[in-house]
Order: C-alpha cells, then structure tokens, then sequence
C-alpha cells in the first residue's frame, strides 16, 4: 500500500490546527502548497455568515484557501453592509487591508466598491447592492459558496490513525508493553513503581474551607483542588504548598465559582471546572483566566466534567454525554444510553472511545465519532468511579471490592476488601482502594492483599479520595520514591452523588477548636505570602468576612491602608 505525501500533510495541517499552532500551519501550507479548508461543521460556518458574525467567519476563514470569486463575493458583501450602515472608515480600512492586496485581478469590481465608500452621503440600498435580494436572501448566497469550498472531517485523524497502529502491533505482539517511543520506535524502558507503604503528607482543611474535589495535570506538576467556598487553587505537588509562582494566585485572584466546586478535568494548559448549581467553566492555567462559561439546561443534574482529547471539547455528564465545543458554543453530539448519573469518565489515548460508569450500575463505551455506544455492561451496584491503567479499566462499584477487566472487557479479577470503598486508583503493579479511614493495596495479577494502610484516626472519617499523578518519578522525589495527597472531604456514604456540603453542628468547644484550627492555618498562610498580618488583625478579618463582608472589596481595602500606611512610614522617617 502506497501512502500519499499530500495525505501526510493533510494530517500533519489537520493536526495543527486542532491544536491551535496558526503560525506552523501558516507556514507548513506555504511551503507544501497544500490547504485543507477544514471547518468543524459547514453549516455552523454558514449559520455565522447568515447571522453577521464576521469577526468569527474571518477569523476561522483565515488560513483558508478560498477561489477568488468566492473570496470577492464575501469580502464584498462585508464592505457593502458597511457602507449600508454608515461605517465607511471601518469599510475603507477593511477594503485596503483585505481585497486590495490580494484580488488585484478584479479591477472593475474593486473600482466599484472604492467608489461606494468615497461617495459622501448616504447610499440607498439599490445603489449599494444593484439587486432585489434581502439581507438574508444575499448573506445565504455567499454562505453557499463558501461551504462548498470547505471540507468536513473526523476529528484527531492523525492520534486515531497512530493508535490503531500501536494497537495491531500490541495485538501482534510486536510490542509488548503500553510504553512506546513514536519517534524512536522502540519500547521505553519501564521505571519500577513501588508500592505505597506509609503517609508522606496529610494536607489539613477546616470544616468551611476544605476540598470537595481535585485532579492532578497530565504532566504531575500540578495539583488543582476546588473547594466548597468555590475556590479553585494551583498547588505544588512536591512542596505541599499553593503555587506562589504562579502570577493570579499571588495577586488574590483565585479561579473560582460562585457555588461548591464538584469535579474537575484539566490536562496542561486547561482546566474544566463544575459547580453544584450546574455551571461550567473553562479556565486558562497559565492566565487564570476564564475562556468559557457553559450554563446548564438541567443544573442539579450535572455530576461530571471531562476535558477531551481534542482541547477545543469538553464532554458534560448528566444521565447522558454532551460533547460542546468550545469555539462555536454548541453541542455537537449526545451520547444516551444511561437511566442514572454519570459520576465517572475517561477517553481513550487516541481520543476514538469514550468510557462512563453511572449510577444506574452500567458501564458503557461509545465511539466519539458517531456517538453510538459499542459496549454496555452491568454490575451489581451503582459505578462510583472508572480509572484507565496499562490497557485495563478499574472500576469502583459500591460495596467492599473493585473490578478489573482487559482490554476486551472481560472480568479478570477482583479485589475485596473488609470497608465499603469510596475512590480507587491504580500504578505499576498496584492496585489500591480507599475504605473508611483505611488504604487497601493488591498486586493487580495476583489480586492478593499485600498492605492495609491506616490513616491517621483525626482523618479516618474525612479522607475519602486518592489521587496520584500519571508521572510521579518526574516530581514527587529525588530518590524516585512514590508520594501520594490524601485531600479531606465529607464522607457521605448514604448518597456520594449528593454534591451539596452537609456542615455539621458542632458543640461550643468544638467550633471553638476548629475556629483556632482555622486560624493556625490562615495565618500560616499569611506567614508564607507574607501579608504583612498577624494573628489579631487576621482574626477581626475573618470575623468580618463570616458576618457578609465581602472578601475582595475587604482585601482592597486593607491593601490602601497599608499603602497609606507604609507613605505616612515615608513621611515620618524624612
């Protein structure tokens, strides 16, 4: 079989304009010759034409490779319904910029729109357009022709195509294990993980302020966690510690949502965060800055997140999946099948399958191509949590044991345990399971319980999800030790898909323990971004914050007095 090099570069383009390299894909079709016209969906792009959006049409036609008719007849269209509403500057400008330099062939048409916006007084419309068309009737017409210029096609080609090759040399056992060099060809050379025998860190919260959710960065230099008060916060894995390296968070401006954060998915430049009222965000990790504000039609019923491999797509989670995309706003697929609330997701490495568990005990796979589901299988309890390990799928009913099936989801074992398991992971050749206060390890060939880990007894009702990093060796320790977090949460084993915080009446010594707990820890923080605060003054700011001040105008204000405060200083001393 004989491979097109213009295919290669169709790919290789496809490839980098999914990822947002403008400039490489730029400079690739110059040198190649080679354009795509790829568009997500012709008839979204016709929809922005007929409604007017020309920012968002010139923007996604940019690097296209339109006929000059084609071309003309839309820049023209833009200029004319310029001219229409007076905007002969803007028009002027667009007219230089744009069609000038690049349809110098059409002299006789660009005679006539140079005369349209140097004209003075208003235009009727017979003189601007010189037809009986409408608005809708003209912006249709060119709509027609450019999609007919564009192509449509399966999203991720070239990891699709890279993935069905890795997997028929595994099934030929060409290769033989799930680490492999693309470029090199060859299979990595495997580092051994060891297996978790104590506790390196306990990262305490109080009650009002603790972690409701958390995920780590594909590359492990991140641990984000959301908090019940809606905070989102970057930490350092290897530090224990909220980054101070990262500009917004020295700054006090915090990612966050109004309501309690409920799960997370980030890779390493986005994060998708989901709140209990059912909002969606779409953050830039390096920035802080939110990209996108997704609103639900059915707000209580949202229970899972999933930022896809394509970083343009995230995948929402009720009962059913709603593939949205994130430049056109819309939702381009739906997957249904489930009767229960999905609480758990992953997609494949090539982006070509997607996995759910859900609340109604199925486990489901589904081509997130078609969004036809290709598999489904039931257990005997509702799914809490699904996680992807060497080519195998753990799965975390409720109840006391955790599921492994292969590649062709079939059974092939299961771990038991003496508590009812809340979360499940697995690393190397380990497979744990987090119970009430305690650590279950197994040896995932064997199935055979090697270790039960004892949490510290203040926390034994509280820790309740365990996260590791896909990359521990790269960030945890020098000596290539395995680290983990244990983040405290409320323990609900009645329902964990009630997302809502239940705070608990505590006796007067009680709150009075965790007040002083509380502001330990505020003031150890203080400490590290050195605020400048001590103990008093932290303790009549918090007061005020938990009688409905609120938090960043009192944070200005604090900060113009110690402005005022550090001149009057410079006053004084001279």
């Amino acid at each position: 079989m004989e491979i097109n090099r213009n295919d290669v570069i169709k790919l290789i383009l496809q490839f980098l304009q999914e990822n947002g390299f403008k400039k490489s894909q730029e400079e690739l079709q110059k040198e190649s010759g080679i354009c795509l016209n790829l568009v997500d969906s012709k008839q979204n792009l016709k929809k922005d034409i007929i409604d007017g959006k020309w920012d968002q049409v010139l923007n996604q036609i940019k690097l296209f490779n339109f006929t000059g008719d084609t071309l003309l007849d839309l820049y023209e269209l833009i200029v004319q319904e310029l001219v229409e509403v007076n905007e002969t500057q803007t028009a002027n400008q667009f007219f230089l910029q744009m069609i000038v330099p690049n349809l110098q062939e059409y002299k006789e048409r660009l005679l006539k729109l140079d005369y349209l916006i140097r004209k003075p007084g208003k235009l009727s419309i017979n003189e601007i357009y010189n037809d009986t068309l409408s608005k809708e009737q003209r912006r249709n017409k060119v709509g027609e022709k450019v999609i007919n210029e564009c192509i449509e096609a399966p999203a991720c080609r070239l990891l699709e195509l890279i993935g069905d090759s890795l997997r028929h040399l595994n099934a030929n056992k060409i290769i033989t294990n799930n680490k492999y060099d693309l470029f090199m060809g060859l299979g990595q050379q495997e580092q051994k993980v060891i297996q978790i025998s104590r506790i390196e860190k306990v990262v305490k919260y109080s009650e009002k302020m603790r972690v409701n959710c958390a995920t780590f960065t594909p590359d492990g230099q991140n641990l984000i966690t959301g908090s019940i008060d809606g905070i989102i916060e970057v930490w350092d894995p290897s530090k224990y510690s909220v980054r101070n390296d990262i500009e917004y968070q020295v700054n006090d401006q915090f990612m966050m949502h109004n309501n309690c954060i409920i799960n997370l998915s980030a890779n390493n430049e986005l994060l998708v965060s989901l709140d209990n009222n059912g909002q969606v965000k779409v953050w830039k990790l390096k920035t802080g800055k939110c990209l996108k504000i997704v609103e639900s039609t059915h707000p209580k019923q949202i229970a899972s997140v999933l930022l896809g491999k394509d970083p343009q797509q995230i995948y929402i989670a009720s009962d059913y999946i709603q593939l949205f995309a994130l430049k056109s706003g819309i939702t381009q697929k739906q997957f249904r099948g489930h009767s229960g609330l999905i609480q758990s997701m992953f997609q494949s490495s090539e982006g070509s399958r997607l996995y759910s568990g859900a609340l109604d005990q199925y486990f489901k796979v589904w081509d997130t191509h078609s969004g036809e589901q290709i598999y489904s299988l039931k257990f005997e309890t509702a799914l809490e949590k699904i996680y992807y390990i060497q080519g195998s799928i753990l799965l975390c009913p409720r109840g006391k044991q955790m599921i492994l099936l292969n590649s062709n989801f079939q059974e092939v074992k299961r771990y038991n345990s003496e508590s009812e398991l809340i979360s499940c992971v697995a690393q190397g050749d380990y497979v744990y399971g987090l119970g009430q206060g305690q650590l279950y390890s197994y040896e995932i060939k064997s199935g055979i319980g090697l270790k039960l880990l004892k949490l510290p007894s203040e926390n034994m009702t509280q820790c309740n999800i365990l996260l590791f990093t896909e990359w521990p060796f790269n960030i945890y320790t020098m000596s290539l030790k395995l680290k983990y977090f244990l983040i405290n949460m409320s323990n609900n084993q009645n329902n964990s898909s009630n997302l809502k915080s239940q705070l608990k009446v505590s006796s007067l010594s009680q709150e009075k323990e965790e007040a002083q707990e509380t502001l330990e820890i505020i003031h150890e923080m203080s400490q590290i971004l050195n605020c400048g605060l001590d103990r008093q003054q932290l303790a009549i700011l918090v007061s005020m914050i938990e009688n409905g001040v609120n938090p960043e105008a009192l944070a200005l204000v604090v900060n113009e007095m110690k402005s005022e405060l550090n001149t009057y200083k410079k006053i004084h001393k001279q």
